[in-house]
């Protein structure tokens, strides 16, 4: 075990408090020791693989890497999903144990279930193998868990996450009747990447314009305003007319309880039937961060934004959709990103490197209202104690040019091939 990383001449509320400072001073183990330091990496999803990658690459064998990368061993792009569920061509699901391997990091098949931070162990299961990880320090990119709504058992399957097989939310499209409703039940935030419910949406009714012209989509809300609101509905009027319609909180007090199989969606104040009910549920970072104390029961993890360390535990670092991480999006670019500061600040941590100052970063995300249309919603935030805080938003417009918004669609069709490629190496 490797106990120098906490400074012992200070108390446990002195020493968290620290943590923010770009310059703060942390006793680091020598990575020249008998026993490399091992990491341990759960996910390997964008967050997960970038961290592993640039870990890897800057400490080689002075550490030992292992990554615990979810039930199966092969990763597709959640960010695709809808492209999935409408039976488009996507890239093949990448072989994460033949990737990550190439840098000498071990993969290992597993879902996490039990956090112990003060013996630095983690309880996994893989089928009927349960498996017992070791660490030093531990970077955390599980992804979220998806919650029920209300009293409801469950939201099914939402086709949200790189787990989800789809097929259910492919079936209920082709089952849609002539004329039919198809509802999407959306959650309040935060949760995985804001605006692809209504992308969703939008991708839905241009296919539907084809082949049943009549049929409608109706998004129950259980918020009232969402991003890009503008222009989805700009959207919704020029391409769709009255085939989208949105329905706030405000209208109906909050979204109570879903009967998948009956297609209803029970609200305070209302109840909404429909032939199909296609719910993304509410979101939270997975049980095992918030059972080991590192976020309130149905929320997300505090973190030191300047190093991505866990606010109660700094040996555990949270990047990506689990963090809580101010006014930064869930999209898989803010966890590339945000990996990239954790991965950083652990190699400075062992090789006793001297601690860089806080990098101002920037994220950005497309979104399809139709084919060949597409509009983009970006950021650039600075790390400020526990939170990210934007210092500079930029939006589509409604009335940009129409140039503008095909090349939006030509740089929303390259990303995340780019992306995927960068992380992972060559995808087909």
């Amino acid at each position: 075990m490797i106990r120098p990383f906490r400074n012992r001449g200070l108390s446990r509320r002195r020493f968290t408090a620290t943590l923010g400072a770009a310059a703060a001073t942390l006793a680091a183990p020598a990575v020249s020791r008998a026993a490399p330091p091992r990491i341990l990496i759960v996910g390997a999803g964008p967050g997960g693989a970038t961290a592993a990658k640039h870990l890897a690459a800057e400490l080689g064998d002075k550490a030992q890497i292992t990554v615990l990368a979810g039930a199966m061993l092969h990763y597709r792009a959640p960010f695709l999903s809808t492209a999935i569920m409408l039976g488009e061509t996507v890239p093949t699901p990448i072989p994460l144990a033949e990737r990550l391997s190439r840098n000498s990091t071990r993969v290992v098949s597993g879902v996490a279930e039990a956090l112990d931070p003060r013996t630095k162990s983690l309880a996994a299961r893989h089928g009927d193998t349960r498996l017992e990880l070791n660490y030093d320090l531990l970077l955390a990119a599980p992804g979220v868990a998806l919650r029920p709504f209300g009293t409801a058992a469950a939201a099914g399957d939402a086709c949200w996450t790189a787990e989800s097989d789809c097929s259910g939310a492919i079936g209920s499209l082709a089952r849609l009747p002539e004329g039919g409703t198809l509802a999407i039940a959306a959650p309040a935030q935060p949760y995985r990447c804001p605006p692809a419910i209504y992308e969703r949406a939008c991708l839905i009714a241009h296919r539907l314009k084809t082949v049943n012209p009549t049929a409608k989509i109706l998004i129950v809300d259980d918020k009232d305003q969402y991003p890009m609101q503008a222009l989805f509905e700009a959207a919704y009027a020029d391409y769709y007319e009255d085939m989208i319609e949105w329905v706030p909180r405000e209208f109906h007090g909050g979204i109570q309880r879903l009967d998948l199989a009956a297609g209803t969606i029970e609200t305070e104040s209302d109840s909404f039937e429909a032939d199909v009910l296609h719910a993304v549920p509410p979101q939270s970072a997975p049980d095992f961060l918030l059972q080991a104390g590192l976020g309130p029961n149905d929320g997300y993890c505090p973190v030191e934004a300047a190093s991505l360390r866990a606010a109660e535990e700094p040996d555990v670092y949270v990047v990506g959709d689990a963090a809580a991480a101010g006014e930064m999006s869930k999209s898989a670019v803010s966890a590339v990103v945000q990996a990239k500061i954790a991965a950083r600040d652990i190699v400075e941590r062992l090789t006793g490197r001297k601690p860089s100052a806080a990098l101002e970063i920037a994220d950005q995300c497309w979104s399809f209202v139709a084919p060949g249309d597409a509009v983009t919603l970006g950021g650039v935030y600075m790390p400020e104690g526990r939170h990210f805080a934007s210092r500079a938003r930029f939006v589509s417009d409604v009335e940009d040019s129409t140039e503008r918004r095909r090349e939006n669609a030509r740089q929303a069709m390259a990303a995340p091939g780019d992306m995927l490629t960068q992380i992972y190496g060559q995808t087909s």
